[in-house]
């Protein structure tokens, strides 16, 4: 064989060579264009009690997230009426708005939604409270009893459902299966409560430091709370 032979069977496989080095790097990229959310649900589901929002559907496009408590009068301009799905995570559920200040029309939801559907790029406010899945009684409720917080109750005497918060949290709505139920309050360590009788912190309040067996004129009227 003449040597410019060899020397061109010799760059031939050094064609090959190199292109097949260059394939596996070529489909890990195109892998992580095509699921530009992985990394973000893996995140997310590390995340506890939140709710995260999309611009698209299945989870997609630009997202934040937002803690158990936490609310917004305005998601901003980059996220106004741009919303198309929701994940939940947790004792979480969420409320949202079509209007700004928590006004308009309103949905909660309390499990995922890969596809907004009739309420696709409508939501302008919300607000994340502690779900029915919160509530527990019996030995799960005072395995759940904060060192320095409240929890509250549906029931006269500390009975029934519970919803137990730690100091520093905050709920401007305290869920569907809360609002307007909670009887009796327990305060631990050295918490103190603040009651409010409308969603986001308004109407008629009330601060308490110490236990309520029976919250008289406030029974069955409580929407908002913060623990301090």
């Amino acid at each position: 064989m003449s040597n410019k032979n060899k020397l061109g069977d010799i760059d031939t496989m050094k064609q090959w060579f190199g292109f097949a080095l260059l394939v596996p790097v070529v489909l890990i990229f195109v892998s992580a264009l095509s699921t530009p959310s992985a990394a973000q649900r893996g995140f997310d589901r590390q995340s506890g009690d939140r709710v995260c929002f999309y611009t698209d559907k299945n989870f997609r496009g630009d997202s934040f997230c937002a803690n158990l408590g936490e609310s917004r009068r305005n998601v901003g301009d980059r996220f106004n009426d741009q919303i198309s799905s929701i994940r939940i995570f947790g004792r979480a559920e969420v409320t949202v708005f079509e209007d700004e200040n928590f006004g308009g029309a309103r949905r909660t939801y309390k499990r995922d939604i890969p596809n907004l559907l009739d309420w696709n790029d409508k939501i302008t406010s919300f607000q994340v409270s502690m779900g029915e899945r919160g509530g527990r009684s019996g030995d799960e409720r005072r395995n759940r009893e904060p060192q320095n917080g409240a929890c509250f109750y549906v029931d006269e005497n500390f009975g029934g459902q519970s919803l137990c918060l730690n100091s520093g949290e905050n709920l401007p709505n305290v869920g569907e299966g809360f609002n307007d139920r909670i009887s009796s309050i327990r305060i631990f360590g050295k918490a103190r409560v603040i009651v409010y009788t409308d969603e986001g912190f308004r109407g008629r309040g009330q601060e308490f430091d110490r236990d309520v067996r029976n919250l008289g004129s406030l029974n069955d009227q409580i929407t908002s709370v913060r623990v301090r």
